[in-house]
């Protein structure tokens, strides 16, 4: 099966919680017979990992330039997304993604963490099996949230979390 595999954190470089959980997904996508195409943030040099998997058929790291100030605030506002979302999906890495992605078809699109969530705008391909994988609890907070919410100003800024849906793996 083909699988696009959009990673928030590297999985090739498990050093952190979250980078643990995302190299257990790929070993068990690629243990469940899965090919990869996996994009993800990364400032290291992978060449060598990424000869440890061969199921990895295409891959696409992208640099996590972190932004902050008063303007990405107010765009994410604006824009009404999670501020992680403008933080980290930038113009630069929505180009690298499309670029990555166009003329190719998936079987599956597996999301590791709920801001990967934003790249899937860029898709076009809304009736592929997509999954959101290990933070499911914390969508479902950010939809309980945003539906509880009677603040106009907070509910702005779940809506995108609230529009998500979750997916349940097969």
């Amino acid at each position: 099966m083909k699988t696009l595999l959009i990673s928030f954190f590297n999985p090739l470089e498990p050093n952190s919680g979250s980078g643990l959980r995302s190299s257990s997904l790929l070993k068990n996508l690629i243990g469940s017979g899965c090919s990869i195409d996996l994009f993800t943030y990364s400032g290291a040099d992978n060449t060598r990992a990424l000869k440890e998997y061969p199921e990895i058929r295409e891959s696409c790291f992208v640099e996590r330039n972190l932004r902050l100030g008063l303007t990405l605030g107010l765009k994410s506002i604006f824009r009404r997304q999670p501020l992680a979302l403008s933080q980290y999906i930038t113009r630069d890495a929505a180009r690298a993604f499309v670029r990555f992605t166009s003329g190719k078809t998936y079987d599956a699109i597996v999301y590791d963490h709920l801001c990967s969530f934003g790249f899937g705008k860029y898709l076009g391909a809304h009736s592929v099996r997509t999954v959101i994988n290990e933070h499911n609890a914390e969508f479902a907070m950010a939809r309980e949230f945003f539906q509880n919410q009677s603040r106009g100003f907070a509910k702005s800024v779940l809506i995108q979390s609230a529009s998500l849906r979750y997916v349940r793996p097969r």
